[in-house]
């Protein structure tokens, strides 16, 4: 039997994991183009090394940036061992810390700090970093783990951690004890003239060529084709090692997360109870969460046992409400992450997979209160029905009683007949757009206000990706504020309440300049780029004044590069008209003889009046559509 060990890597972002295992193994574990181009690892990358004919180890890389703290979550479920990655020049980072602290929830028992890019630091600061080191693992899973200091520009720190490892491998004989098989799934791609492949660790029994498996969560049997254990074909692949199986099935009804498994029993829940232990932040009952099972993210809430909160430090149990199914069994490792902003609020074991309901004594939480935790969390407006009611503990006519409540202290907002958003989320929002008014018209100090489209987007922009709201509600968004006077609104304009242009000697000088110049050009529309400039002013405020005078419908803009005076404009729409009363129809060159123009700016004014519906092209003449 072989024995392998699985290794992975945690730290933080650019302190050389990647570099590390390459050089161990000679394999660049970062596969996309992406990680390539942009110098960091995004997903999980693998690597091996084979030891001798019986022993292997295989590498988990996993990335260090925060935003891929799920794919990091993905690669740590199965690990034997971890290489905490800490440069030498920077020391103990966030990642790192949130790395450890994930870690230690995860049963991993065995690993090795690996100081990298010592040969960047002087010995100073080396020993200041082997302080570092013991100061932020005391009373860790880690206390005791050896340090070793490494550069990738020298072998001899390559095989002194070789060294460490083939030790730790001595310590850790794998053996399957298990009577079934469970992997779950971290990757699927497929192989042209093979078909869909999936890899994974095997964290439970073996598999064997031509074994029929149970795909989780569809319960489809598959057959396994072939198996690999890093690019070498084998018969058998065991608990413990990184196996890749070519499968049966089709590549879209597969995905990370899955579980493969030669039990058709493993129970399908969405309760589960958990031995929980809470870190650095409490945790609230009824708080949204993300769950992490094996391979898996999975959102649900925190239901707690007789009170509101769970203190940090303090383990208890807990049973979780869950969106998907999950496919456990009792003491598995699980990490819980706040469902935004993303931190890990801590971790613990299964202790029930397939849990009832159990009748919670909500400590100070009224019912009122259960109702809020749910609602605030999704921070979106909603539509009332009583589905919002499914997962209180409580009665359907006490949980409606429990909403009014809420309406009548104000702590919920009917916006539309139906639509409903928390006071919270609505001050929020209302403070965002205050903001962004206020930003808007610091700026831009001769607009009268900003398009509510363009107020749409950068309000959405502006706000937490959790926070950021449907076009289509929008407009009730709108009129709450206008009800509330926080803003107002002028046709397509959105102001704050009370602005108004204050325009300086200089300003209302040019200005004069501006309009006598297109007054100049008559009913010949004038391009903006022919205007006068200015000298003591800047280019934009010149271009904001020149809309300022477009806003107050002293000129029209015909075009992108046209403008015309709104008086003259006047004359060539009564022209346009007269001429209807005594034909059907009116060609550019008509039009041209009218005005006493080019052919280019009455095609110019033609098409204004195309665009704003007062006439209709007709083959090589207009049509007039409203009078």
């Amino acid at each position: 039997m072989r024995d392998t060990l699985v290794v992975g890597t945690a730290g933080h972002i650019d302190h050389g994991k990647t570099s590390l295992i390459k050089h161990l193994t000679g394999i660049d574990a970062d596969r996309l183009a992406d990680e390539k181009k942009r110098g960091i690892t995004i997903d999980l990358g693998f690597a091996y090394l084979k030891l001798n004919d019986n022993q292997l180890i295989s590498f988990v890389d996993v990335p260090g940036h925060e935003r891929f703290i799920k794919n990091m979550l993905a690669g740590a479920m199965g690990m034997d061992a971890v290489l905490i990655v800490v440069a030498a020049d920077e020391g103990f980072m966030p990642q790192t810390l949130e790395h450890l602290q994930i870690l230690s929830h995860l049963n991993i028992a065995n690993g090795i700090v690996v100081l990298t890019k010592c040969d960047l630091v002087d010995e100073e600061e080396l020993e200041f970093r082997r302080e570092e080191i013991k100061e932020y693992l005391k009373d860790s899973f880690l206390e005791n783990a050896p340090v070793v200091e490494y550069s990738i520009q020298d072998d001899s720190a390559r095989l002194n951690l070789l060294d460490r490892l083939k030790m730790m491998m001595t310590d850790m004989k794998h053996e399957v004890t298990h009577t079934i098989s469970r992997m779950p799934i971290d990757r699927v791609f497929t192989i042209k003239g093979h078909g869909t492949v999936v890899t994974g660790t095997l964290i439970e029994g073996k598999i064997q060529v031509n074994d029929m498996l149970y795909h989780y969560p569809s319960r489809a049997s598959v057959r396994v084709k072939s198996i690999q254990v890093h690019n070498e074909s084998v018969l058998e692949a065991v608990y413990g090692q990184r196996v890749a199986l070519n499968l049966a099935i089709d590549k879209t009804l597969i995905h990370r997360g899955d579980i493969l498994s030669s039990s058709d029993l493993l129970p399908e829940s969405h309760i589960v109870d958990v031995e929980f232990k809470a870190d650095y932040v409490p945790v609230k009952h009824w708080q949204r969460i993300r769950l992490y099972h094996g391979t898996k993210e999975i959102l649900g809430r925190i239901a707690t046992l007789n009170q509101d909160t769970i203190q940090p430090n303090v383990t208890q149990i807990i049973q979780l409400r869950l969106e998907s199914p999950l496919f456990g069994k009792a003491n598995d490792p699980v990490i819980i992450r706040n469902f935004s902003p993303l931190i890990t609020l801590g971790g613990g074991v299964i202790v029930n997979p397939n849990a009832e309901k159990h009748q919670f004594s909500d400590g100070n939480l009224s019912i009122s209160d259960e109702i809020l935790a749910g609602i605030q969390n999704e921070n979106q407006p909603f539509v009332y029905s009583d589905d919002l009611f499914h997962p209180i503990p409580h009665d359907l006519d006490s949980c409606r009683l429990g909403f009014e409540d809420l309406l009548n202290e104000n702590r919920i907002v009917n916006l539309t007949q139906s639509l409903y958003c928390t006071d919270e989320w609505m001050t929020m929002i209302l403070e965002t757009l205050s903001r962004e008014l206020s930003d808007f018209h610091a700026k831009n100090p001769f607009k009268a206000g900003i398009d509510r489209e363009t107020l749409r987007s950068r309000l959405n922009q502006a706000l937490t990706k959790k926070n950021r709201f449907d076009k289509s509600f929008y407009q009730p968004i709108l009129n709450y504020a206008i009800e509330k006077n926080a803003i107002e609104l002028s046709d397509q304009w959105v102001s704050l309440p009370g602005y108004s242009i204050e325009l300086g000697s200089e300003e209302q000088k040019w200005l004069k300049v501006i309009e006598d110049a297109v007054d100049q050009s008559g009913t010949r529309p004038i391009g903006i780029k022919d205007l006068p400039e200015s000298r003591t002013l800047t280019k934009k405020t010149q271009e904001d004044l020149l809309y300022y005078l477009i806003n107050s419908n002293i000129l029209v803009k015909i075009n992108e590069e046209v403008v015309i005076l709104k008086t003259h404009l006047e004359t060539c729409i009564n022209l346009l008209i007269k001429h209807f009363e005594h034909n059907d129809e009116l060609t550019v060159a008509e039009y041209r003889d009218l005005l006493n123009l080019s052919r280019k700016s009455s095609l110019e004014l033609l098409e204004y009046f195309d665009r704003i519906q007062l006439t209709k092209r007709f083959e090589n003449s207009r049509v007039l559509i409203k009078k």
